[in-house]
């Protein structure tokens, strides 16, 4: 059966990207349930967000 499918916040990204220990997220904890999905507002938001070079990276990374 496929997985259901979640629409994640912007809130749940980020707490992900800060988190030294990312295989604990939350994020991570979704995924291994759900089928993802963020909408294009949440992806607006996220990369209106970073303030240095190392959080475009990230951001660009995930």
């Amino acid at each position: 059966m496929d997985n259901p499918k979640l629409l994640i916040d912007t809130s749940i990204i980020i707490d992900h990207l800060r988190k030294q220990d990312k295989s604990k997220t939350q994020l991570i904890q979704l995924y291994k349930i759900y089928l993802l999905h963020i909408s294009s507002v949440t992806v607006f938001e996220l990369y209106n967000g970073p303030s240095s070079i190392e959080k475009v990276k990230d951001m660009n990374y995930f």
